[in-house]
């Protein structure tokens, strides 16, 4: 995955850029989910190497003065390989504002 290319597809730059990763795994996730393809899966072990983006949609349910609430969230986990094990490297929660839910 590139961040640039010039006019005939070649990298300008082979700097990794986690933002363009992420939505790498977005895109390689949702063709997983709607074809049931494990070739997806086994090329973003392939594009990352030793990253690894995870991206989850988790609903968090709290009583607040005694009333129940309920608040969905996405979560974004970045690692990266080290040695016999992983390192988180970054955990991300960020507010959902849309009205569409995700089967569970």
């Amino acid at each position: 995955i590139y961040w640039m290319l010039d006019h005939e597809g070649r990298p300008l730059s082979d700097r990794k850029q986690t933002y363009a990763l992420a939505f790498a795994l977005y895109a390689l996730a949702e063709y997983h989910r709607a074809t049931g393809s494990d070739e997806a899966v086994d090329r973003a072990v392939e594009l990352f190497g030793d990253t690894a983006i995870l991206w989850n949609r988790i609903t968090l349910v709290a009583v607040v003065r005694g009333n129940e609430v309920s608040n969905e969230f996405t979560v974004t986990e970045i690692y990266q390989k080290q040695g016999d094990g992983w390192q988180l490297l970054d955990l991300t929660f960020s507010s959902v504002r849309d009205t569409h839910s995700i089967a569970h």
